[in-house]
């Protein structure tokens, strides 16, 4: 889908390495050169107590810095190349203001597991990984100008068309069915599932085909885009999304693993593949998981380029919908079993529906099989819109997750 691309701007300086760096070494020439003269008239000791006083208290730094960024006009927190030459020659706490940034406003850790990649690694815990990946996502220098950049000068969105969401019932299940079967939700609703869940192994594997899918950016998350609608910023993609679930998973004392590896990108195409290779590496692993969520983001968008969000109010929130998507054989391709797993999607859907009767949109029974012939407990599970927001979907997906828990913890032996 052709979505117009996000974008944004950052008021932040750039690099002026040459320039700084020929200021700075001539600074440190000319002071070096004044040690000189006062040596030659015999002023050794009082010139050798002065230098040593200025770098060991900061002052030859501040000097070069001021003498580099024009005078106390500007702050003192930039971070030029001769600033980082000087505070690699200064002791501890002599160094000038700067920030390292690694962003720490990532998902909050949750108990479990998070998915090693397929090589078969042990996985580690969520809250491990989490502090983790914040240090490697967006660690580096960068230069705090006191200047308070606005989202609207920031980001151009489309126009978004709000679609709010129809309460239901829980008997009503209503199914958009693209597959072309025939199918009695009643009678189905009344067969047993064939899961079975036992012990504290995994039961839950929760993972993302198309791990790069983001929401509509705004102020709290105004994400770097690889793509349309699309970020390697886990914290703003589908991925944060799936670490909420994870935690009320975690709160509910059900076993998961969440994967929160990418793959669809850098090419969108053989994403499936690439998912059902780690999902079977998965199963291999631990054979105890008996049901997995494939956790997506939909995309609705107008003829003109409008963008939708569908919402539902849930008490005081609004939050975005939900919506399973259940994959039939009617393409073809092997899936004999495809019917065990609607029947989870439809319990699913009602205790949904008993609980939040606005949070899920109608089950679409489609002719693809999206990977879930790789168990009878298989879901695909779309969170909000490209016109939701991050916050919308956290919002949903704890809904969600909560009746989804209720469902799962029946099925403990």
């Amino acid at each position: 889908m052709d979505l117009p691309r996000a974008s944004r701007s950052k008021n932040r300086a750039a690099y002026t390495a040459l320039p700084s760096a020929v200021k700075g070494l001539a600074v440190i020439t000319i002071a070096f050169m004044a040690l000189r003269v006062l040596s030659s008239v015999g002023a050794d000791d009082a010139s050798e107590k002065y230098v040593a006083a200025l770098v060991s208290d900061g002052r030859l730094a501040g000097s070069i810095l001021s003498f580099e960024l024009g005078g106390p006009a500007r702050p003192a927190a930039a971070d030029s190349l001769a600033a980082r030459i000087v505070r690699a020659a200064l002791p501890a706490g002599g160094n000038p203001s700067w920030t390292a940034a690694a962003d720490m406003s990532g998902a909050p850790a949750a108990a479990g597991e998070t998915a090693p990649p397929p090589s078969g690694e042990e996985p580690s815990p969520v809250g491990d990984a989490a502090a983790q990946e914040a240090e490697n996502e967006d660690l580096g220098l960068y230069y705090d100008l006191g200047k308070e950049e606005t989202f609207e000068e920031e980001i151009q969105l489309p126009t978004v068309i709000t679609k709010p969401a129809e309460e239901t019932s829980a008997e009503a299940i209503a199914v958009n069915n693209k597959a072309g079967y025939d199918v009695n939700t009643a009678a189905l609703l009344k067969e047993p599932l064939d899961i079975s869940i036992s012990g504290d192994s995994p039961a839950v594997l929760i993972i993302h085909t198309h791990g790069s899918e983001a929401y509509l950016p705004d102020k709290e998350n105004n994400y770097e885009p690889s793509d349309p609608y699309r970020t390697q910023e886990k914290r703003y993609s589908v991925i944060r999304v799936g670490d909420e679930l994870a935690s009320v998973f975690a709160g509910r004392g059900i076993a998961f693993i969440h994967d929160r590896n990418i793959y669809d990108y850098p090419s969108y195409q053989g994403s499936y593949n690439r998912s059902y290779e780690a999902i079977q590496s998965y199963l291999e692993q631990y054979p105890s998981i008996k049901i997995i969520i494939d956790l997506h983001r939909d995309a609705i968008e107008a003829a003109d380029g409008s963008v939708y969000k569908t919402i539902a109010q849930i008490e005081d929130t609004t939050c975005a919908q939900v919506m399973l998507v259940m994959g039939t054989d009617a393409a073809g391709l092997k899936h004999p079993k495809w019917r065990e797993n609607f029947k989870l999607a439809l319990h699913l859907q009602k205790e949904m529906n008993t609980l939040y009767p606005s949070l899920a949109k109608p089950i679409e029974l489609s002719q693809y099989r999206y990977n879930q012939q790789a168990t009878t407990g298989s879901i695909l599970l779309e969170v909000g819109c490209t016109g939701n927001t991050l916050q919308e979907a956290l919002a949903a997906v704890r809904y969600f997750g909560e009746a989804a828990a209720n469902v799962i913890s029946r099925l403990y032996k």
